[in-house]
Formats: C-alpha cells, structure tokens, sequence
C-alpha cells in the first residue's frame, strides 16, 4: 500500500511537472536570418550652398539633403576623394569646413557609415585663395608690414631693412630703419611712422627714403612707455601701446601732447596690437604671458577715450588660450580678423557670438607675424619662425571682401 502511494505521488509529481515545462516559452532572441531585412535609408543631397563653387570668403559649405545622418551614427563627407572637416550634423543638413585644397572639378561624397550607398553631388570647385607674394625667397627674418593707398606694400626685415613691392611684382629696397622694427603705419602726410619697443616713434619719409627721430615720449615712473605698436585715428591721434605702458594718445600734429587713458596701468600688462576702426580702438593685451583679451574704446575728439568695452578674452577658447595675437584687421562689413603666432594663423569672429574660429584652416601657413589688410580684398601675412624651422615669407590672401581697416 505505501508502494502504491508513493508511486501515486510520483505520478502525479511528473505530471504536474510537465505540464509546467510544456507551458514556459523560452527567452531566446529570435534569430537574426528569421527576421525581414530593412535597408538603411538612402542618403540624397538635395542642394549646396555655395551651390558650385567656393569662392573667396567663403569658409563654411552647407549641405541640403535627406538622410545624411542614420540614427545616432556619424557621417563621413568627401572632396574629390579627400576627407574634410565636419563640424556640424544632422540628418538634413551638414557643415562643413572649407577644405585646404584647390581642386578645379569634383565630386562631393557624403557618406554616412550605416548607409549601404554614397550620396554624390557635383562637379563642385573650389577656387585658390592664396599665394605667396613680394618674392621673398632668402628665408629672411621679416618683421612687420603695412599697405598704402595704391596696394604697395612696405615689409621691414629683422635687419631694419624697408622693401617696397608694388602690385607688378617689383621689389626694390629702400633704407634701412634706426632700430628693429615691432610695428609700422602709414601717417597721413605719406610717411612712413614705426616702432621699436622704445619710447621713441621713428618716421620714414617716403620721397627721400630718410628716416629720422619723430618724437620720444617723456619716461614715467612706473612705466616703460616702451611702446611697440599702433595706429592713427581720424581724431589727430596716434594711438600707441606696449610693454608696461598705458594706452597713449599722442596728437599728431603736435607730438608732445599726451592723452593715457589710464586703463591699460598694471606693471605687467602688455599691449600687443592696436587698431583703429569705425570711431574705436581696439587693444589686444595680455598680463605677463597670460591669455590675450581684445577690448575696445571709444574715442573722443578731444584725444580721451571711453571705458574698456571688453569684445573677446581668448582664455574662455582653450584651443586659442596661449597663442599670441599678432595683428587686428576688419573688412569692410566689420568682420574682425585676428592674426596668431601659433599653428592656427588666422582667426575670423563671428560678430554675433564674438566666438573665433580657424579661417581658411589648412591654406594658411603657421606662425603669423603680423597681417594687413589692403584697400582692396586681399591681406598680406607675414609667416615664419627660424627656431620652429618655418620659413619666412609673404603671403596674399584673397579675403572675399574689401578692407575695412
């Protein structure tokens, strides 16, 4: 009987737990060949801006179109067969950054990398913005430049030599200045005025190619007034700054007439650059070897200048923190433009934002030493560094828009 009962229980044990087991349906992942195949969408390019070619100026391509991007995947976009910067996606459209090429036909690839197939667009040129210029081939040490109102240019070597190079390629030399030129501008009587991290302002008359002592400004105690650039506003003021030195208006008509504007006072600050444009100066200063910040002022009939309007401060952008600015320049829409001693030579600021950005990255040589805008749309970089193995030279670089400075 106890046989019986435990067989009974056994029975229905089994019974029990096969009928648990037929009812469970396994969490197994259904297999990849039973489930239909969905194709990724096809990527089109529907239109781009500039629509055929990239023209002076132009720093950015836009591209128009229908799945350039597949979910949350990346995309790869071609020029002739080079791959280019991205800088911004999206599934209907792309940016892109000029690339450092000029090609005279080809095709744009946009390539996104679960698509199966390519979105192709073209022919599409991109034009040369840039040559070398003033036909400086010895490899010499160049300091400074500057453009008169018939696109000549004048260069200052590290030896104090002037050259002058007009716009059919003739280079001749003129004289020499009295100390290592750090900066140079065109006064408006035709001559020539320089700097040389001095308190003296030299000047250089054009029709006899002499130069001589303009003035030397007083020494102050607590300042170097060793002033190293500016420029002339249309107040009568030279507009001039340093190492260790205020922001100085200097009348032009007569010299000794000082206006400090007594901002720029801290025993460490350094002013790098000056420019003039539309009733402001623009200082570019830095304290010791920190980040350089661009202010502005504005400025008054009587010599005086405003407060400091602050416009960019380079530490809030790590990749610009610690270059040095060489140079500021406008076009003629008031695009400010600033050239670097550093691999990225030359800056455009967006005037919404005030964020900069690389113009014409990969075009430019690095290291530029000074930039100037001319009367007409091009600007002439001095670039070159002997200790980096740079060499030295001129370039011309077609900006797409008119000088503004």
């Amino acid at each position: 009987m106890k046989n019986k009962s435990q067989y009974l229980a056994f029975l229905l044990f089994a019974i029990s737990t096969f009928a648990f087991i037929a009812g469970c349906k396994y969490d197994i992942a259904e297999p990849m060949w039973d489930r239909p195949y969905t194709a990724p969408a096809t990527p089109k390019i529907n239109s781009v801006n500039p629509a055929s070619i990239a023209k002076a100026g132009d720093n950015y391509i836009r591209i128009y179109g229908e799945n350039l991007v597949q979910g949350d995947d990346s995309t790869d976009v071609y020029f002739g067969g080079n791959k280019v910067d991205v800088l911004y996606m999206s599934k209907d459209s792309l940016v892109i950054r000029r690339p450092g090429l000029v090609l005279d036909t080809c095709t744009i690839n946009v390539a996104p990398r679960k698509a199966l197939v390519e979105a192709k667009y073209g022919p599409y040129q991109i034009t040369k913005v840039i040559d070398r210029y003033g036909n400086f081939l010895e490899n010499q040490a160049l300091n400074t430049l500057l453009a008169d109102n018939a696109e000549n240019l004048y260069v200052f070597t590290l030896s104090k030599t002037l050259y002058k190079c007009t716009p059919t390629g003739q280079k001749d030399s003129l004289t020499s200045a009295l100390r290592t030129v750090t900066d140079a501008l065109l006064g408006p009587d035709g001559n020539i005025y320089y700097f040389g991290d001095s308190r003296i302002i030299d000047r250089i008359n054009l029709i006899t190619n002499t130069t001589a002592r303009w003035t030397q400004l007083p020494a102050v105690s607590g300042f170097n007034r060793a002033v190293k650039c500016g420029d002339i506003a249309a107040n009568g003021y030279m507009y001039v700054g340093g190492n260790k030195t205020d922001l100085l208006g200097v009348n032009f008509n007569t010299p000794a007439t000082i206006k400090p504007a007594g901002i720029y006072t801290a025993a460490t600050d350094d002013i790098v650059s000056i420019r003039v444009h539309n009733g402001y100066v623009y200082v570019a200063s830095r304290t010791t070897i920190g980040p350089v910040k661009i202010a502005r002022h504005i400025i008054n009939a009587d010599g005086t200048v405003g407060v400091e309007e602050l416009i960019l401060d380079l530490n809030d952008f790590p990749d610009y923190a610690t270059a040095l600015v060489t140079s500021i320049n406008f076009d003629i829409n008031g695009t400010m433009y600033l050239s670097l001693d550093d691999q990225n030579s030359l800056l455009i600021i967006d005037q919404a934002t005030n964020k900069p950005d690389v113009f014409y990255k990969g075009l430019i040589r690095p290291y530029c030493k000074k930039a100037v805008y001319g009367k007409q749309n091009f600007m002439y970089l001095i670039t070159g560094d002997g200790a980096k193995g740079e060499e030295w030279t001129i370039y011309r670089v077609d900006m797409g828009a008119n000088g503004g400075n």
